[in-house]
């Protein structure tokens, strides 16, 4: 790799993403603290986002893909932003507000130090309110470092490049997306990044979910255990290896 690039540079190399497509434009923090609604989420963007850049905007006046408008999917074009982070706190919660401000799809490009993390939120119109978004799910990845890549992240980086897409929409782009971030999901209890096709992406989202429910009672009994008196310590140890027997099933479908 070129020691001259910095991380970011470095994460954009690898996601190719058309040069025809590059904004590299400052975004005013006004921007967004203008438009969220709850003092919170401004306290927390203000003291923890550093600065917004608009790095790339896929649009078919920049590349080559299908805009997507049939009165439940509008993705007319997607809009890739780093976000430089004071710290590395918050993450989740910032990727949820900055999704929730912007009303079109996003890619979200996390940066703090020599760490990033993505973030896509798939996103609907409303049937209740006129020209809203209603978000089905937002996938955040954890905190990575571009030279120090696992496997499993490794891949995953490489099935977001752009040069590995067959999408003709940018719905069917924002699908492939959704079917990495998912497999990148999966991977973190399997230690094995597999690509599922689309249409398998709800099916591996709901058993995800139940990995993670299954997780959830284990810690929740593991920590009743500690407190406990033999006897009670006796009835959790077998309750903790029946869950635990459960997720070894299912982490072997994902």
């Amino acid at each position: 790799m070129n020691s001259n690039k910095t991380e970011l540079e470095l994460l954009f190399t690898k996601l190719d993403f058309p040069k025809s497509t590059a904004v590299h434009k400052f975004v005013a923090k006004n921007h967004f603290l203008q438009t969220a609604c709850k003092a919170s989420d401004k306290k927390l963007f203000t003291t923890q986002v550093k600065q917004v850049y608009w790095e790339y905007s896929l649009k078919p006046t920049t590349c080559q893909l299908l805009a997507t408008n049939d009165g439940e999917l509008n993705y007319q074009e997607i809009a890739i932003l780093s976000v430089k982070l004071i710290n590395n706190k918050s993450l989740k919660r910032l990727a949820n507000i900055i999704h929730q401000l912007i009303p079109y799809p996003l890619m979200l490009v996390f940066c703090c130090e020599a760490d990033f993390a993505l973030s896509i939120a798939p996103k609907r119109l409303s049937k209740v309110e006129h020209e809203s978004y209603v978000i089905e799910n937002c996938f955040t990845s954890e905190w990575l470092t571009i030279t120090n890549l696992t496997n499993c992240a490794n891949d995953f980086i490489n099935s977001l490049s752009w040069h590995n897409s067959k999408a003709k929409t940018y719905t069917e782009l924002y699908d492939e997306w959704l079917a990495s971030f998912v497999a990148y999901d999966c991977s973190l209890l399997s230690n094995r990044f597999n690509l599922a096709t689309i249409a398998a992406t709800a099916t591996r989202i709901a058993e995800l979910a139940t990995c993670n429910e299954l997780q959830a009672k284990i810690a929740q009994l593991r920590k009743q255990f500690k407190q406990a008196n033999f006897n009670r310590q006796v009835e959790l140890n077998i309750a903790i290896k029946q869950y635990e027997q459960q997720l070894q099933q299912q982490v072997a479908k994902l």
